[in-house]
């Protein structure tokens, strides 16, 4: 019982933490005053994808941890968890980064110098948090097939 406690001491605050939702955002970026206020707001929007990200790959180098320690149970939840996280809070939070870019192009004529940083057009983030979902769910999925063949 003893690897249960990292996975969900990071695991479980992130699921129950705010989520700004995808349809919420471009109402949001009409209703804000200025520039500024679109800027720091799409500049929280995109730390919220970078912090998912990072507790995702905390997730994986916990994971890594346990299978090198030959905790393979422990190891596949903890990559599990990393791809949850990295799939439902990730790509939720780089999606939304997207409308939001999406939504000053269509309320500016020019999007605004702050907001360009994070102008994503190929959406590459999106395409990295995808990624790294299916590869700790395959990583989690071949510990666990390994263990039960060894049975």
């Amino acid at each position: 019982m003893v690897y249960r406690r990292p996975v969900l001491l990071i695991a479980l605050p992130l699921f129950f933490c705010h989520a700004v939702h995808a349809e919420d955002v471009p109402q949001t970026i009409l209703s804000l005053p200025d520039e500024g206020a679109e800027c720091r707001y799409v500049e929280a929007l995109h730390q919220q994808a970078e912090s998912a990200f990072a507790s995702a790959q905390k997730l994986r180098d916990e994971g890594q941890a346990f299978e090198t320690k030959g905790q393979s149970r422990a190891a596949a939840k903890t990559y599990l968890a990393a791809g949850m996280v990295a799939y439902k809070l990730g790509m939720n939070s780089a999606s939304n980064v997207t409308a939001a870019i999406g939504q000053l192009k269509i309320k500016h004529p020019l999007l605004p110098a702050c907001a360009v940083p994070f102008d994503d057009p190929t959406q590459q983030r999106v395409t990295d948090l995808s990624t790294f979902s299916i590869e700790m769910s395959n990583r989690s999925l071949a510990i666990t097939q390994g263990r039960e063949k060894v049975r």
